[in-house]
C-alpha cells in the first residue's frame, strides 16, 4: 500500500530550528503524510496516567510528551472527546518537533482544533 498527501498545519509565527527563518502568520506548512505516520508510529501513548503540575500553579494538563522516550501521557478520567483531541494535540508536538519547527501552546492548539474539526466533521464526537 502506497501512502501519498500531505498534512497541513496553519498557524501563527511558527519557528523553524533548521534554517532559522520566521514563517509569516497564518502561512500554511506543509508535511509529507508518509513521514508524519512514521513519526507518529514511533511514540507510545499510556493513557490514564496521572500528570502532576511540577510547577505548582494548579493548571489542569490533559496530556504530557517526553520527545526523548517517544512517550506521550494522556491524563486519568479524561471523556472521550477531551482524550482525543489530547492525543491530536500531543501528537502534534511529536511532529513539530522531528521537524525541528519550535511551536508554543497556542500554535499546537490552533493546529489541533483545526485536524480535530478535519477529522470529525461529521460525527458525534
Amino acid at each position: 500500500m502506497t501512502v501519498k498527501g500531505e498534512m497541513q498545519l496553519q498557524s501563527v509565527g511558527i519557528k523553524r530550528n533548521k534554517p532559522k527563518k520566521k514563517v509569516k502568520a497564518k502561512e500554511v506548512i506543509s508535511f509529507d503524510l508518509k513521514k508524519v505516520l512514521s513519526i507518529i508510529s514511533r511514540y507510545n501513548i499510556v493513557h490514564d496516567s496521572i500528570i502532576l503540575d511540577s510547577n505548582k500553579l494548579n493548571r489542569r494538563f490533559y496530556g504530557f510528551i517526553d520527545s526523548n522516550s517517544r512517550t506521550i501521557y494522556i491524563n486519568k478520567g479524561l471523556d472521550d472527546k477531551t482524550r482525543i483531541q489530547t492525543i491530536i494535540h500531543e501528537l502534534v508536538h511529536a511532529i513539530k518537533h522531528e521537524y525541528g519547527i519550535k511551536d508554543n501552546e497556542k500554535e499546537t492548539e490552533k493546529d489541533e482544533e483545526e485536524i480535530y474539526k478535519d477529522l470529525f466533521r461529521n460525527t458525534a464526537y
